[in-house]
């Protein structure tokens, strides 16, 4: 082998140790927003903020956690005991981040800026879903609300803001189930839809409370607000 040859060689190992050792560079400022996985799991939906990740867990547990973001790792600390976890940002663009786990989650997770299930907007109203018990809460309901409530909204309020007016209602359904929510005028009449979610799992033996959300855009008028239980999934 010449000289030439030689130095070529070293050369070409040199970049592929420097390639081999090289991590991508996250920005903190681009992990900011909202995160879905739109799969009914643990850790389904995260809100990240400037040190803190709001995080909202299967059924209806939600908790924050502090952050930092080190090259192409995000580091999350538990509350009060401040167990450190580190996990790696496999893919972060606009709409999509993929984290090869989170926490003490060793799967990959795929989460997008995006929501299929429980949180649609229209493009002037957000409808969500919100579970208000676990197992162990729904087997404690009353025969006779869970005859008069089971698909029948109860507890309907109706409170206004400066841009928009925010309607809920409660009803009965089986545990482990997500729905989602569509809202529609016809004359003077406010129609809101709910039903079961497209990609909600299956349920399980056991009844819980569910609370409808729906926030609507003050631009839009109406006198009557009617209530619809979508009886098939999402199309």
């Amino acid at each position: 082998m010449n000289n030439t040859q030689f130095s070529a060689s070293v050369l070409l190992i040199l970049l592929l140790l420097s390639c081999e050792h090289r991590t991508q560079r996250i920005n903190p400022q681009d992990i900011k927003g909202k995160w879905y996985l739109n799969k009914w799991t643990t850790f389904l939906r995260l809100e990240v903020g400037d040190s803190s990740i709001f995080v909202d867990n299967h059924i209806d547990t939600v908790f924050t956690v502090r952050y930092s973001v080190s090259h192409d790792t995000l580091i999350t600390y538990t509350p009060f005991t401040n167990q450190q976890f580190k996990n790696k940002i496999l893919l972060l663009t606009k709409d999509t981040l993929v984290l090869d786990g989170i926490m003490d989650v060793k799967e990959t997770r795929h989460y997008s800026k995006k929501s299929r299930n429980s949180d649609e907007a229209g493009p002037w109203f957000k409808a969500r879903c919100q579970s208000l018990c676990d197992e162990e809460k729904g087997i404690f309901l009353s025969k006779e609300k869970i005859k008069k409530h089971h698909y029948n909204p109860y507890d309907t309020v109706q409170t206004s803001s400066k841009d928009s007016v925010k309607v809920s209602f409660d009803f009965i359904a089986d545990c482990c189930m997500d729905f989602s929510g569509k809202v529609y005028i016809k004359l003077d009449t406010l129609t809101l839809e709910y039903g079961i979610a497209n990609d909600s799992v299956s349920r399980c033996d056991c009844l819980c409370d569910y609370r409808m959300i729906y926030q609507i855009s003050r631009n839009k008028h109406w006198s009557k607000i009617k209530i619809s239980h979508r009886e098939n999934r999402d199309p």
